[in-house]
């Protein structure tokens, strides 16, 4: 299912605590005025995303503002920055979608999308995220019961495997202008940089 998020203690808890078989996915986009066209897509559309997140049984992270935070007026905090930095994400290779689980020593899977879609081609967007839940799901569904770094690893050759067999795929075009990054990362780090910014604001978080 979908959540929104824009407080990186409540993020890093709700991995923390997530059953070890579980997949999750951040819609990584920074507030730079290049990224507006990915953040109104994200907001108009969330209710989509919540659906291909629920029907291909992930947890899927958006970094927008919750009703509660509206109507209590607080400021909205994007924390896409701080989630891919501890990926070791690079800024300049946002915006992007990565597939983690906090099993130690998981591989996750970070795939670059293009801002300027987000802008131009909406139907392109469309197609692309359609068709990256799809393969999310057929993978799971073919390697169920097995270690979920193996159905990570299923994701990227599903994908290495379309660059070949379907070149005018969308998500393979839009992958092919950046790089499909498999991450060696242990969640520990996560855990610990939750940890230090919960500290700094006073608060503890219960791991």
């Amino acid at each position: 299912m979908g959540h929104r998020v824009n407080n990186f203690d409540e993020f890093s808890e709700m991995v923390v605590r997530a059953q070890p078989d579980e997949i999750f996915g951040f819609f990584l986009f920074d507030s730079h005025f290049e990224s507006e066209g990915v953040q109104r897509f994200a907001a108009r559309n969330f209710s989509w995303l919540d659906e291909l997140a629920t029907r291909t049984g992930i947890t899927f992270f958006v970094p927008l503002s919750k009703m509660k935070d509206r109507k209590e007026g607080s400021e909205f905090q994007n924390i896409s920055q701080r989630v891919a930095g501890s990926f070791g994400i690079e800024n300049k290779n946002l915006p992007g979608i990565i597939l983690f689980s906090h099993v130690h020593e998981d591989s996750a899977v970070y795939l670059p999308l293009s801002a300027k879609d987000f802008k131009v081609d909406l139907d392109s967007v469309t197609k692309i995220l359609r068709e990256l839940f799809a393969l999310i799901e057929d993978a799971l569904r073919e390697n169920t019961g097995n270690n979920i770094q193996i159905v990570l690893v299923d994701i990227r050759r599903r994908i290495e495997a379309l660059k070949i067999s379907n070149k005018k795929s969308k998500l393979i075009k839009t992958i092919g202008r950046g790089i499909i990054q498999t991450l060696i990362f242990s969640f520990s780090q996560l855990r610990d940089l939750a940890h230090t910014f919960v500290g700094s604001l006073g608060q503890s978080v219960d791991t």
